[in-house]
């Protein structure tokens, strides 16, 4: 089985907050950015991982 394909995207998802809006390093978090990759193998296998942060 060998890897024919890898597609990667990042989607930008706005938090819904309640109360006080968190901060990092004095910005306000007002969203997430998360990364998704889908792995195609010539065997017909499809799998998906992600990452955020």
């Amino acid at each position: 089985m060998k890897i024919t394909r890898v597609e990667t995207l990042v989607v930008n998802l706005p938090m819904v907050i309640e109360g006080a809006t968190p901060k990092l390093r004095d910005r306000a978090v007002t969203s997430i950015d998360v990364l998704l990759v889908r792995v195609d193998t010539d065997a017909g296998v499809s799998g998906w991982g992600e990452s955020f942060g």
